[in-house]
């Protein structure tokens, strides 16, 4: 979240109501104690840093994203858009969005979006259940709809889109 404030020193995004939303988001799908109990051990050093790796990428993504698609604009609901879009990927933001919550209830899902993500890049082979009608599998988003198979994520750090019916869905 701060490296939208960095590219750009007129946008006060970083302790907004959305902003905080979204860490709520993310807190709520990873809990401290979920963090402690799988990655605690010496064995976990490898999906440590994969998390690390992740979090690092997205926060200079988001920075390139929002100098590129900004163009001079400071309005809250484009923060948020290029924000979620770039962490969770498009097809997932729109997902969410097109349940019409609210610009904070909104964040508050992508915040759990990211959470399972993050989740499943730490429990390889596992699917792990993110709001929007999506599961992620080692950091990729899986539709649980047929809604279409031309969606692709745009972002290219989550280009993986297979969807899985619902039904199957309840299995994992």
């Amino acid at each position: 979240m701060s490296a939208m404030n960095r590219a750009d020193m007129n946008i006060s995004f970083l302790y907004s109501p959305p902003a905080n939303s979204f860490r709520e988001g993310v807190r709520e799908a990873v809990s401290e104690e979920w963090w402690a109990a799988n990655l605690s051990h010496g064995d976990d050093y490898l999906r440590a840093l994969a998390v690390r790796d992740r979090l690092e990428g997205d926060e200079r993504a988001v920075g390139d994203e929002w100098v590129r698609r900004s163009r001079g604009s400071h309005f809250g609901s484009l923060l948020n858009q290029v924000f979620c879009e770039t962490v969770v990927g498009v097809v997932v933001y729109k997902a969410i969005a097109a349940l019409n919550l609210g610009e904070e209830k909104t964040m508050l899902k992508c915040g759990q979006a990211y959470g399972a993500l993050l989740k499943s890049l730490t429990t390889p082979g596992n699917y792990v259940n993110a709001p929007g009608g999506f599961y992620y599998l080692n950091g990729k988003p899986i539709s649980t709809t047929f809604e279409s198979l031309s969606h692709r994520q745009a972002a290219t750090r989550s280009s993986a889109f297979f969807p899985v019916s619902r039904q199957m869905g309840g299995r994992w």
